[in-house]
């Protein structure tokens, strides 16, 4: 939903903006919800790992 939505805002959708074999994704691994987190919270959730175009490019 948000990969999707992110990438047609752009005007690119396809290889990216899918989590699918084949395709390209940029994306966070986060250590909780942030959608379950009070808004003064956010901030200080840790980033796990970092994806660019499919690969890890950070990891805690």
């Amino acid at each position: 939903m948000y990969t999707t939505n992110a990438a047609a805002t752009v005007g690119d959708t396809d290889p990216t903006g899918r989590l699918t074999p084949g395709s390209l994704a940029d994306f966070v691994v986060l250590a909780s919800d942030p959608l379950a987190t009070a808004a003064d919270e956010i901030a200080a959730i840790a980033v796990l790992a970092t994806y660019v175009g499919g690969s890890p490019v950070f990891e805690a």
